[in-house]
């Protein structure tokens, strides 16, 4: 009976050690919760209004909440300048469109435009995490060739 006692305690032992390790341990580094990414504006067109162009687009209505702003981005150059084939455009924020400001997903931005320049827009839908953000596809705009 002594010679099961010790028996019973390493076994013990043996078991509540790996009980104990299997439990600890690193097992990756932590990993903040992913933030979704939010939705693309869709379904652009531009409205001309005299000296003045509207810009209007859609979000999906349950996507938006993942919105915080929208910004408006815009690449102009002169009309009749030879295009670069293969070049990047070069866009400018020219104005933010807040969340709330639009109705059943749609938006919409003036803002004013010159003769003999040809315009290309895109809307970058803003996350609410820092970093986050969709683009839109871009739409051109060259006075009346729309």
């Amino acid at each position: 009976m002594n010679g099961t006692r010790p028996a019973r305690a390493v076994l013990f032992g043996v078991c509540l050690a790996l009980l104990v390790l299997a439990g600890c341990g690193k097992k990756g580094p932590p990993v903040p919760p992913q933030a979704p990414q939010p939705p693309r504006a869709v379904k652009l067109k531009i409205l001309s209004d005299g000296p003045a162009i509207v810009l209007q687009w859609q979000v999906d209505p349950a996507g938006v909440r993942h919105v915080r702003s929208f910004q408006i981005l815009e690449a102009a150059s002169p009309q009749g300048a030879e295009k670069c084939r293969g070049c990047p455009l070069v866009f400018q924020r020219i104005g933010v469109v807040e969340r709330g400001s639009g109705k059943n997903g749609k938006y919409s931005f003036r803002t004013r435009v010159r003769p003999g320049f040809r315009y290309t827009f895109k809307i970058r839908s803003m996350g609410r995490s820092a970093g986050l953000y969709s683009d839109s596809v871009t739409i051109t705009y060259a006075g009346g060739e729309n």
